[in-house]
């Protein structure tokens, strides 16, 4: 095997990883689901380099390294990330509040590209009727949605049974 075509696969399995990587960042968290950026783009390479390998596209020894090489930057992203706050942010990104106390924060759909129909079919999976009754809605870097009811709104819970009767109030 000659080491030139691993360095130059490895230069290019490095490009495509952090041009990949980029591209999907900037989709915004909402498309991503449950995987993280690292996670979509990690499995778009490695499904592209088996398939590669399977058809015949590139040698099976080549594919196996850049398979292997993504993997370790996949490992790295993670490993550094942890390790370092700023990194963790650049590569996994920050919660973003886009609604607080019964309103929209338009700035920050506009940031997050999200339309306002998107944002209420988010909240109606979260069980939320108004606006009113939220006193944060944040877009997690997951691309989820979390919901902080206000007070008055949260569902009840066992103890507020004995809560209302140590207040006087009637069962």
């Amino acid at each position: 095997m000659d080491i030139s075509v691993l360095v130059a696969v490895a230069v290019r399995v490095t490009i495509v990883y952090a041009f990949l990587f980029v591209v999907v960042r900037l989709m915004g968290r909402r498309k991503l689901g449950i995987h993280s950026t690292l996670d979509l783009v990690v499995a778009i390479l490695i499904a592209n380099l088996a398939s590669d390998a399977v058809f015949g596209g590139v040698s099976v020894l080549h594919a196996f390294f850049a398979i292997a090489l993504v993997g370790g930057w996949h490992y790295a992203g993670y490993y550094f990330g942890v390790r370092n706050s700023r990194l963790q942010h650049w590569m996994r990104g920050e919660p973003l509040v886009v609604a607080r106390d019964g309103e929209m924060l338009t700035q920050a759909l506009v940031d997050e590209r999200l339309a306002e129909a998107e944002l209420w079919s988010l909240l109606r999976q979260q069980g939320v009727e108004s606006l009113d009754e939220v006193k944060l809605a944040i877009i997690e870097p997951s691309g989820r949605l979390s919901v902080v009811r206000q007070e008055w709104a949260r569902e009840a819970q066992k103890g507020d049974l004995q809560a209302l009767a140590g207040q006087g109030g009637a069962l």
